[in-house]
């Protein structure tokens, strides 16, 4: 129950008054608080008197306010209220000034009033209403009294048992005047320890020691023993430090403090030189009211810690967004899979998956790859299956996927990625048309800074047995599309039902992301950003550098071509010049089965074509994957220009030692040589009929 305000219309009993310049007996700048009126209007004011200690422990005592009765005549009310000089305070108070702070009801709490009693609040509340039963049911003749105060007093010596005066009419005129909240009467917890207890005279408070004494020990208000504290705060706190780390350090290098054995061998700590030290218990005490107990696990766990495990939930991601792509998040997961290189034997590099989801509907609207870790462009790839309709990204990796299954398309303009691979400038898009508008990072090690992603990574059984792992005969082409295809049954396939609003529960028909990203975009509810094909591959795939020659377009030592490049002219003109050119393209890294290359403000896609009739599934491997063939292709022709030249010099060798002559036993001579002479005819003739004659004796 806060502690309010409100705006009063009307003058009734409690009304809360002022004289701006003063009236009568009236003072300016003090509430007054109409009670009754016959030929006489009363008037109730409440002065509160300044607490003080009292008894042996210097205890602060909050008496209870002064009642002051004021009366004046009814015309001269009605000539103030006319003319302004008494008027109704705008803002009513609905409690009084002593209840400040009160912004709670205290009812069925739990209180020590008495020492060695506990007794229930509202049974307290409820015993001071049973005195007041009597006097409320004859209110009307208790306020026509002419002393109505010396009536109550009378009253309050007559309880069973006896009650304070002064409190009993500052309450029960507290009570009438507020509405009769109980919370007037109410213990005042809202004050409950709030007094300065640094160097405050008087016994030692706290829990009492059972096995030393009651009385035993120090205060830990005393200032010397909190600048030590604070001393060894900024000195020794830090991650991975305990708080019982840092108090041993403070007994050992601050108090200096010994050990002695009481009569039962208990060791306890003392302070050699008698001045005060505190246990453990007052240590953390005082240290948690230094610092909080927030910022301490902070210091000593981390922010993390304190996020996961101390703070409450701040609601769901989705409460700030009403459009699809208003928002997105990105981060990758590894596959739990080993997957087993080309030659069937060794392991290819841990497969990672790069997902952007729409924060609004948990529509997955794009996906990416990389070996061995994340990296920029499987950021950049997840980038382009976002922009651009999936059936076209299908094909491109050689899969088929259905537009009305995965119907996103488009990118968002406030982008959320983590501060590794997906943070960097590596990851932006080639032009500034693919970057989005608002690009944020959380800190590091902080997942609930993209919650939505990282809550739609796939969850591993956690096994308490020997290390194991998973090991797959498919091929990494054959991975990735299966992780395409889960990401479209994800969209179909996972419960969104904390997304829905009343509204959208009533007009959906599965609880799923992709119902409600149908249902948003069919009122338009769509941020999302449209880019054209051509667009998406300049702004997203990797730039390459590609070379025509007379017979089609080259990265490396792999071809491609198409009809729309043999239609432009390219091929024809490098063949004429018999010059290669170098071309700007893009590639996509997953897959080096197409390409695009600009000629002429104009992007020509190509396919890959195989040297052999072979499956083309090969040429669905990654970029990075075909620079390696390349530069193994390289090194081979390095070595087969020694390689051939050792193969034609060891021939030489082996003719000249088994015939006894040189291979090449040639020379030059001047003009052209005879062969149709007669002679010539007449020692063919006799060579042909020794090689039939050997062939028949054969």
């Amino acid at each position: 129950m806060a502690e309010v305000s409100y705006v009063a219309n009307h003058i009734m009993i409690g009304t809360q008054l002022h004289a701006p310049d003063g009236f009568k007996n009236l003072l300016s700048g003090l509430t007054y608080h109409f009670l009754v009126r016959s030929e006489k209007v009363r008037l109730v004011q409440f002065v509160e008197r300044e607490p003080g200690r009292v008894g042996v422990s210097q205890r602060v005592d909050h008496p209870p306010p002064e009642v002051i009765l004021l009366e004046i005549h009814g015309d001269d009310f009605d000539h103030a209220i006319q003319n302004g000089l008494i008027q109704v305070k705008p803002l009513q108070a609905t409690l009084p000034p002593w209840c400040s702070g009160l912004t709670y009801s205290v009812e069925g709490t739990e209180q020590n009033r008495y020492k060695g009693k506990k007794i229930k609040h509202t049974e307290r509340v409820d015993a001071v209403l049973r005195h007041f039963e009597p006097l409320l049911d004859g209110l009307k003749l208790l306020l026509a009294d002419p002393n109505p105060i010396k009536v109550l007093n009378r009253y309050a010596r007559g309880c069973k048992p006896e009650q304070n005066q002064k409190r009993f009419r500052a309450e029960f005129f507290a009570f009438i005047l507020y509405g009769r909240n109980r919370n007037v009467i109410s213990y005042q917890v809202q004050n409950i320890g709030r007094w300065e207890r640094k160097d405050h005279p008087g016994l030692k408070p706290g829990v009492k020691s059972l096995g030393v004494g009651a009385q035993h020990g120090f205060k830990s208000a005393d200032q010397a023993l909190i600048d030590d504290i604070e001393f060894a705060w900024k000195q020794w706190a830090r991650l991975g430090m305990t708080q019982r780390g840092i108090y041993r350090k403070v007994c050992a290098q601050l108090w200096r403090t010994s050990t002695v054995r009481d009569q039962h061998g208990v060791k306890r700590q003392i302070r050699p030189d008698g001045n005060a030290f505190l246990t453990y218990d007052q240590f953390v005490y005082r240290l948690e009211k230094l610092y909080g107990r927030a910022a301490i696990q902070e210091r000593l766990h981390g922010r993390a810690y304190v996020r996961e495990e101390l703070m409450p939930s701040r609601g769901r991601y989705s409460e700030a967004v009403a459009n699809i792509g208003e928002r997105t998040e990105a981060d990758g997961y590894w596959v739990v899979e080993v997957v087993i290189g080309p030659d069937g034997k060794n392991p290819l590099p841990a497969l990672v998956v790069v997902r952007i989801i729409d924060v609004a509907t948990g529509m997955i609207l794009g996906v990416g790859f990389a070996l061995d870790g994340e990296s920029a462009a499987a950021y950049r790839m997840a980038m382009f299956c976002a922009a651009i309709r999936k059936s076209i990204f299908g094909r491109l990796v050689g899969i088929t996927i259905d537009d009305e299954a995965w119907p996103s398309m488009g990118v968002s303009d406030d982008h959320v990625t983590d501060r590794g691979a997906g943070g960097g400038n590596s990851a932006k898009a080639n032009t500034e048309l693919g970057n989005p508008v608002i690009s944020a990072m959380p800190p590091t090690g902080f997942g609930q800074g993209k919650a939505t992603i990282e809550s739609s990574h796939p969850r591993s059984v956690q096994m308490r047995d020997r290390p194991t792992h998973r090991v797959t005969k498919l091929p990494l082409i054959e991975i990735v599309r299966r992780e395409i295809k889960d990401t479209v049954s994800m969209n179909d396939a996972r419960d969104i039902s904390g997304h829905l609003t009343p509204l959208r529960v009533k007009v959906a028909d599965r609880i799923t992301p992709l119902d409600l990203f149908n249902k948003l975009a069919e009122v338009g509810r769509n941020g999302l950003r449209p880019m054209s094909f051509e667009d998406a591959v300049r702004s997203f795939l990797t730039p390459v550098k590609l070379v025509a020659r007379a017979d089609g377009i080259y990265r490396g030592f792999q071809r491609y071509t198409s009809d729309e490049l043999k239609q432009t002219g390219i091929l024809q003109s490098v063949a004429a010049s018999g010059l290669e050119v170098t071309l700007g393209g893009y590639m996509l890294d997953l897959s080096i089965r197409y390409c695009f290359v600009e000629w002429q403000g104009r992007l020509i896609e190509l396919a890959g074509v195989l040297a052999l009739r072979e499956d083309e599934e090969q040429l669905h491997i990654s970029l990075c994957e075909l620079d390696a063939l390349n530069q193994k292709l390289r090194e081979m022709k390095s070595d087969f220009r020694t390689h051939a030249e050792a193969v034609y010099a060891e021939a030489a060798q082996e003719f000249a030692v088994e015939f006894g002559v040189e291979m090449d036993e040639s020379k030059l001579k001047i003009g052209s040589a005879k062969r149709r002479t007669a002679q010539s005819k007449s020692q063919a003739k006799m060579v042909k009929d020794i090689v039939i004659h050997s062939r028949r004796t054969a």
